[in-house]
């Protein structure tokens, strides 16, 4: 366990906020992104989101720049939508 603290305590935020990677768990990034969890796991199979880092045997989380890269990536403006859809 203590080699898992090391790994760990790398990857968080420093206090003097250099060198700094903040981590993002499943609920964070549902609710930044506005995907369930089952909908970002469907992505993550077909590679259309990126995968999580393991932090412990027990615990996934994501780098807030995979996250903001991923964000990037998106297409901007409005989807056409189906002709049988109803107003």
């Amino acid at each position: 366990t203590m080699l898992y603290a090391r790994c760990v305590a790398t990857n968080w935020k420093q206090s003097n906020g250099e060198n700094h990677m903040s981590m993002l768990g499943i609920k964070t990034v549902s609710e930044r992104v506005n995907l369930s969890p089952v909908t970002i796991w469907r992505r993550m199979q077909v590679g259309d989101f990126p995968k999580p880092v393991q932090l412990t045997p027990n615990r996934k989380a994501w780098t807030e720049k995979s996250i903001e890269e991923w964000e990037e990536s998106r297409p901007e403006g409005q989807c056409e939508l189906p002709a049988n859809f109803r107003k």
